[in-house]
């Protein structure tokens, strides 16, 4: 039986950053429209830090923002949120500049358009922190900034270990955290599997922290490349860590689904399919449903286009 009628693969164009949240895609609307007194009150709202992460980060995507924000900063009351939203567009921003080139084929301008756009994050997300030291979300983007500007390890661990004091298990400052320790951005295998590791045990039974140990398979998978790297990702080694993380995490009874569940799933989705688990793949694939995340689909292509390849292919090779 196929994993899905052809009716259920109608797709809208394009990925949907709000991954179907009510609260999301109202509060890109009022983004998109520079509505910021609406986009305010939603985010202003009491809210569990971890809602306060996702909207941010959907925030952080609506384009256009930093020029108006820029204009309300600078001409507006003083205003950590708008600073706090304009640090994570500017983050945004300086990887659409960045673009998803290898670093040897990114021009020079490119570079320097990077570097400039995250200095202002740099900025914007400081003088958050300088306000409100128990700013987890602003935290959060000053590690991924500390990747992009090639701050030390320690640095990089300071404001990591800042976030954590004020909401250990917050899953936006570990995935940040995780991509800091991969080889690409100067870590290594050793160092990122000892933190994902780590982080999955601490978070305990029904942690969503157990996804880090798919992206770290999957991160080195990548940074392998070619056939070292299927030969890795396809051992019975790595299928039996991707299958007990799972059940650790989004298997596990007692798996809470946030607003933004789909990257957990969508991780695991990936991790499975390349490393050959067919019917782990398809698990997640019936939970995924419609919800395609960019990352890490990206890594096999177009992001829509490689996730329904990948369920033909797992259809083909399934009784499912």
């Amino acid at each position: 039986m196929p994993l899905f009628r052809r009716s259920a693969l109608q797709w809208a164009p394009g990925l949907d950053p709000t991954l179907g949240d009510p609260d999301a895609r109202w509060l890109w609307a009022a983004l998109a429209a520079g509505d910021w007194p609406a986009a305010r009150r939603l985010l202003a709202a009491e809210r569990p830090q971890e809602d306060l992460d996702f909207l941010v980060s959907v925030a952080a995507q609506v384009p256009g923002t930093e020029h108006w924000l820029a204009h309300l900063l600078e001409h507006g009351p003083d205003d950590p949120l708008a600073l706090l939203v304009r640090g994570h567009r500017a983050i945004e921003w300086a990887w659409e500049a960045r673009t998803r080139l290898p670093a040897v084929h990114v021009p020079p301008e490119r570079w320097m358009l990077f570097r400039r756009r995250l200095g202002l994050a740099e900025y914007c997300l400081q003088e958050v922190v300088r306000r409100e030291p128990a700013n987890v979300t602003a935290w959060t983007g000053l590690i991924t900034v500390a990747r992009g500007q090639g701050l030390n390890a320690d640095e990089q661990r300071r404001r990591f270990d800042a976030a954590l004091a004020h909401d250990p298990d917050n899953y936006r400052a570990h995935t940040a955290m995780l991509q800091n320790l991969c080889r690409k951005w100067g870590g290594s295998p050793e160092r990122m599997y000892a933190f994902a590791e780590r982080a999955a045990r601490d978070g305990g039974e029904g942690s969503r922290l157990g996804t880090l140990l798919a992206l770290a398979h999957l991160e080195h998978w990548v940074d392998l490349g070619g056939a070292p790297g299927r030969d890795y990702i396809q051992s019975a080694a790595v299928r039996e860590s991707l299958n007990d993380a799972a059940r650790e995490s989004v298997r596990h009874r007692r798996y809470a689904r946030r607003r933004d569940w789909a990257l957990d799933a969508n991780a695991f989705a990936v991790a499975f399919l390349v490393a050959g688990d067919d019917e782990a793949a398809a698990m997640q694939f019936l939970a995924i449903g419609d919800l395609v995340t960019e990352f890490p689909w990206c890594y096999l292509g177009e992001p829509v286009a490689a996730f329904r390849s990948a369920v033909s292919a797992v259809n083909a090779r399934t009784a499912w």
